[in-house]
């Protein structure tokens, strides 16, 4: 049996470049890969799980007994067209722990949430340049990385890391709109900082992270 379910996922990798699922059962924890996230939001705090097979593009779906759960809230299962993931609106919290029950065994995994932030340039409605650039703050800082983010229908998804100092500058023509010709284009401005962690059991391979972001509304002009 565990021959056939081995057998028929490199099957699939090999005639369909990978099966949108394969029951978890079929898998022991060393083989499974996982990938758990919460984003923050100033509305709300959202956890997602995605399992897969190690070294492989084979994604998977909790069968048997085999269940997720983010501080003690399960996870429920998200069907799309090329994979399925397991997500949830969980309450904000300073920490986070990612609990993978199995039949014979429960796994582990914390996160701590990063440093909330605030975008405090541009404000609400600002109208930012393409072609002179803009300024973007936000508030705190840590010895690491953001992502600050512009996009919107219209304009061409513009996604950069930046120090978190709290200040970075967009220069000229960085954001473009798909149209050289456009106008005003309604978009949004982000700023994500994350908070990646190493703290999953040995048994199992993955990444583990929490996100702060906040957005505002913007108007992209010529």
């Amino acid at each position: 049996m565990r021959a056939c379910a081995v057998a028929l996922a490199v099957g699939c990798v090999l005639l369909t470049a990978g099966c949108k699922n394969q029951r978890s059962t079929f898998y022991d924890v060393s083989e499974i890969s996982v990938f758990f996230e919460v984003v923050t939001t100033p509305e709300k705090t959202v956890a997602k799980a995605t399992f897969s097979v190690s070294g492989g593009d084979v994604f998977l779906f909790l069968g048997g007994r085999d269940e997720i759960l983010v501080n003690e809230v399960p996870l429920v299962r998200q069907e799309e067209e090329s994979y399925d993931y397991y997500s949830a609106e969980i309450p904000a919290a300073e920490g986070y722990t990612f609990v993978f029950k199995r039949r014979d065994a429960s796994y582990e995994a914390n996160v701590f949430a990063p440093l909330a932030l605030e975008v405090t340039e541009p404000a609400p409605d600002a109208r930012l340049s393409r072609a002179a650039g803009f300024n973007v703050s936000w508030t705190g800082h840590q010895n690491d990385k953001v992502t600050v983010e512009v996009n919107g229908e219209g304009i061409v998804p513009f996604s950069r890391a930046e120090l978190d100092t709290g200040l970075c500058v967009i220069g000229p023509g960085a954001v473009e709109a798909a149209d050289p010709a456009a106008g005003e284009l309604p978009a949004v401005l982000a700023v994500t900082r994350s908070n990646w962690s190493e703290a999953l059991p040995p048994e199992m391979a993955g990444q583990v992270v929490a996100r702060m972001r906040a957005e505002v509304p913007v108007v992209s002009v010529p």
